[in-house]
């Protein structure tokens, strides 16, 4: 992996968006990185549309809701998942409605921070 690029307007390290992962995991080899706050995530998006592969979280700090929002959803995502697998179906529509609440909120965040 390379070096993250210096921000140009405050002259702090950059991080890096892991872009495209429904969830992230404990075991996932980033994990290092996203803990120690060199590399956030990002949602689901169109590679099309040319999201960055770094950013300032000191110049634009939207970006760290962002990330905050993606582990949310990758939190719920497991839990989903687990009452699914416990086949309790009612609370894992319960956590499906939670994601389709904030989800809009995640994208439009994206799409302004990715607007400029």
């Amino acid at each position: 992996m390379s070096e993250p690029p210096v921000c140009e307007s405050c002259g702090t390290q950059n991080v890096r968006i892991r872009w495209g992962s429904a969830c992230f995991s404990p075991t996932d080899p980033d994990n290092p990185d996203v803990q120690s706050g060199v590399m956030i995530l990002g949602n689901m998006i169109d590679r099309d549309r040319n999201p960055p592969d770094f950013v300032c979280i000191r110049c634009e700090p939207r970006w760290l809701d962002v990330h905050e929002l993606v582990v949310r959803d990758c939190q719920l995502q497991t839990a989903k998942e687990n009452a699914i697998e416990a086949q309790d179906f009612d609370k894992a529509r319960q956590i499906r409605d939670l994601q389709y609440d904030f989800r809009p909120n995640l994208n439009a965040l994206v799409d302004d921070l990715l607007a400029g």
